[in-house]
């Protein structure tokens, strides 16, 4: 029981505390430079008022979808699909907010871009790992997968976003002014 409460709590902390961190990194400054330089570069790149707003309703997804499949039978609590699956949710959580570190806060180094695509393919594959175990776990609810594939499909999303916007800052690319924070 206290391991449910656990993952529980946890799952609910991730919910309420992630999205403040991404929405107070995400400042104005940064608005602007993504509306300058990504957004009208690369057609498919969302307006960034969209970024909170969908990563605020993910977490919440994603929360839920943990707390729902962490409700599990003591006899599963232990097994190694059990631990794995939580290993993995914690590393796309870590890659997740280093995406963020590394995209904004170091867009003036020339690594940062193939460092956050590099992370973006982390955060998607365990995003997609995490589907995987989910199913291999006998007991999960229906609810877990309507609620964990949004947050698959919008990494993915991130991750060709990310691609794209690498591919223009190559030598032969569109050249997209990867200027410091302060500029």
């Amino acid at each position: 029981m206290i391991e449910i409460a656990a993952g529980f709590g946890s799952a609910l902390a991730i919910a309420l505390l992630v999205p403040r961190y991404i929405e107070r990194k995400h400042t104005k400054t940064n608005r602007e430079w993504y509306n300058e330089h990504i957004k009208d570069n690369i057609d498919i790149a969302p307006p960034s008022i969209v970024f909170p707003i969908v990563w605020s309703i993910l977490y919440i997804f994603m929360a839920t979808a943990i707390g729902i499949w962490s409700l599990k039978p003591d006899d599963e609590m232990s097994g190694g699909n059990y631990i794995a699956t939580w290993v993995l949710i914690n590393f796309n959580l870590l890659f997740n907010l280093l995406w963020t570190l590394v995209f904004f806060s170091f867009r003036d180094k020339s690594w940062s871009i193939l460092v956050a695509l590099v992370d973006a393919l982390l955060i998607f594959g365990t995003a997609v790992a995490i589907v995987v175990l989910f199913h291999l776990s006998s007991e999960s609810n229906a609810w877990v997968f309507v609620l964990w594939y949004p947050y698959v499909i919008w990494t993915g999303f991130a991750l060709l976003l990310t691609f794209a916007i690498w591919l223009c800052n190559r030598e032969d690319g569109l050249g997209i002014e990867y200027a410091p924070i302060d500029a």
